[in-house]
C-alpha cells in the first residue's frame, strides 16, 4: 500500500498572475485584479486518474486543500490529518507537511507552485520526495511533473525506487516584476527520476491555456514598460493582447493597404 500526502494550495499563482509578489496575504488583491484560481482544477484532473488505481492510501488536509477534491473524484478511506478553517496559508502547508512527515507517509503529491514546493521541503527536507502537479503562472523547481496528467503516471509508477536530486528554486519577485529573472538554490530535494516527465530547474512550466497565456504575459508587460517611451509592438496575437491591455487599437493589415 502506497501512502500518499496529498496537498493542495487552492489559491497557488494567483498572486503572480496579476503582478503581486506571491498569494499569502494578497488573496483578495488577487482576486480584485482578476486572478482566478486554478489549483482545484489541475488536482481534480491527477485526481480523477487515479481514482481506479489500486493500492493507494491518501493521508491529506480538510477541506480544498484535498479532502473535497478525493470524495469528488471518488476517493474512501482516506485520512484527514490536519484540519485548518478560513483561507489557506503558508502555515497550513508547513503544519500538513509536518504531520505526514511524522505519520511516516512514502511520499508527498501537491498541487501548488515555487512557494508550495518550498514551503513543503522547508519541513520535509530529503526525508519525504516530492512530486508536484503544476499550478501556478510559472514553476522553476525541479520537482514539477510536466502536466497533471503525468503526475497521476508517476504516482501510479511510484513502485519504482528511482529518485534523483532536485532543485527547488527561490524566484526573486521583485526582480521578475522587473524583468529580470534571478533565482537562488533553497534546497535540493528528492523528486521520481523520468527523464521527460519531471521538468529540470529553470525549464520553465507554461500555462497550457493559450489565451490565459497571453492576458499573463500582456498584464506582465504592463508592469514592465516604462512610461514615457515608445514602444513598437509587432504582429502576432500575443502582442494584440498585450496592445489591447494598454486600450491601444492594433491596425490591420486590410487597414493598412
Amino acid at each position: 500500500m502506497k501512502r500518499i500526502g496529498l496537498i493542495v494550495n487552492p489559491v497557488a499563482g494567483m498572486g503572480r498572475a496579476v503582478g503581486l509578489k506571491g498569494t499569502d496575504g494578497n488573496v483578495e488583491e488577487a482576486r480584485r485584479r482578476g486572478a482566478v484560481p486554478h489549483a482545484m482544477e489541475r488536482a481534480r484532473i491527477t485526481l480523477t486518474l487515479l481514482a481506479r488505481e489500486k493500492g493507494l492510501h491518501f493521508i491529506t488536509c480538510s477541506g480544498p486543500m484535498g479532502a473535497d477534491l478525493l470524495r469528488e473524484t471518488g476517493f474512501t478511506g482516506f485520512e484527514i490529518l490536519y484540519t485548518f478553517s478560513g483561507e489557506s496559508s503558508a502555515l497550513d502547508t508547513k503544519t500538513a507537511a509536518r504531520r505526514f512527515k511524522e505519520a511516516g507517509i512514502d511520499r508527498i503529491l501537491f498541487c501548488g507552485g515555487d512557494g508550495t514546493a518550498r514551503d513543503i521541503f522547508e519541513v520535509t527536507g530529503r526525508d519525504v520526495p516530492l512530486l508536484g502537479t503544476p499550478a501556478g503562472v510559472k514553476m522553476y523547481s525541479a520537482v514539477f511533473a510536466i502536466d497533471p496528467v503525468i503526475a497521476a503516471e508517476l504516482i501510479r509508477d511510484s513502485d519504482n525506487k528511482y529518485l534523483r536530486d532536485s532543485e527547488i528554486l527561490d524566484v526573486d519577485e521583485e526582480a521578475y516584476r522587473a524583468g529580470i529573472l534571478k533565482t537562488r538554490i533553497f534546497g535540493i530535494a528528492r523528486a521520481p527520476a523520468s527523464a521527460g516527465k519531471v521538468q529540470l530547474a529553470k525549464q520553465v512550466y507554461e500555462e497550457p491555456d493559450e489565451e490565459r497565456a497571453k492576458q499573463e504575459i500582456a498584464r506582465f508587460m504592463q508592469e514592465v514598460m516604462l512610461p514615457d517611451t515608445l514602444y513598437i509592438i509587432g504582429a502576432g496575437t500575443t502582442t494584440e493582447a498585450i496592445a489591447h491591455c494598454f486600450g491601444v487599437q492594433k491596425p490591420s493589415l486590410a487597414s493598412m493597404r
